[in-house]
């Protein structure tokens, strides 16, 4: 205990922030600093928050390799992949399995006037 608040008085800051990089003398200042004032009750709902920070993406598609922050995300796009039914192109029977795929193809249709 001694040991940490001696560096208080050295100045040397032994404990950095992940998320922002800024550093601290006292891990209990570390823990209280706001990156964005957003406040968790829950440590599991501040650690997902905390990923809209660094922009990491645990979660990865293996059919596109889209990366997602949650879990839930990740398992939303995952059912595009599976849906059995497949959409199909009005203006040229074209199948596709998602529909985003098919919204892209029918502005390019109307893009290139066929």
């Amino acid at each position: 205990m001694l040991q940490y608040h001696e560096l208080t008085h050295t100045g040397e800051k032994r404990f950095a922030c992940k998320v922002c990089g800024k550093a601290f003398t006292q891990r209990g200042t570390l823990r209280q600093h706001e990156v964005c004032g957003k406040a968790f009750v829950q440590r599991g709902n501040l650690s997902r928050h905390k990923l809209t920070h660094t922009g990491e993406k645990r979660f990865h598609c293996s059919v596109c390799g889209r990366g997602f922050r949650s879990k839930v995300g990740f398992h939303g796009h995952t059912k595009k992949h599976s849906q059995e039914e497949q959409s199909v192109c009005a203006l040229c029977n074209q199948p596709f399995r998602l529909e985003e795929d098919l919204e892209k193809h029918l502005k390019w249709h109307i893009q290139s006037g066929s």
